[in-house]
């Protein structure tokens, strides 16, 4: 496996989707069910094999992750060849809360001199030591968020314009 079997929350999350792959694999619902107590190795390769899939499609479909907490905001957009990371940390004494959108939006908006908390600012970039979804999937298992990749390009404008 490349990543991890899906759970049964999320395989029934997505039923119809592996009912179709059952169904492409000429594995009727009845078939499924005597397989599955004949042969559970044989259904278990099934659903890991699925997983793989799901997991594959579902990690193309992401151009950036963040973690987020009251004095941290890392964003990470994952290219083709190279993660691009930008960073905002704030000192634990500063009253602003990363994880509140008006926080941020004043921030952004240049409403709080974000060069007034004394942040450490970072940006970077960093070649992949395995496949580009598999260093997504291991952010993703870590806690990292999904994001859109308009919150990475507003973090980065936000950073370089200090």
């Amino acid at each position: 496996m490349n990543y991890r079997r899906l759970h049964r929350e999320e395989l029934e999350a997505i039923k119809d989707e592996f009912i179709r792959f059952l169904a492409s694999n000429s594995v009727t619902a009845d078939d499924w069910v005597r397989l599955k107590q004949a042969d559970p190795p044989a259904a278990e390769s099934l659903v890991d094999v699925f997983s793989d899939i799901f997991w594959e499609k579902a990690l193309t479909k992401i151009p950036a992750v963040e973690v987020r907490s009251k004095n941290l905001l890392r964003i990470l957009r994952f290219n083709d060849d190279i993660a691009e990371l930008v960073e905002i940390r704030l000192p634990e004494n500063v009253n602003i809360d990363l994880t509140n959108a008006k926080d941020l939006n004043a921030l952004s908006t240049g409403e709080i001199d974000i060069l007034s908390l004394n942040p450490s600012l970072f940006v970077g970039t960093q070649k992949y030591q395995s496949s580009r979804n598999q260093e997504l999937f291991a952010m993703i298992e870590s806690g990292a968020q999904p994001c859109k990749e308009s919150m990475f390009m507003a973090l980065k404008a936000m950073v370089k314009n200090q």
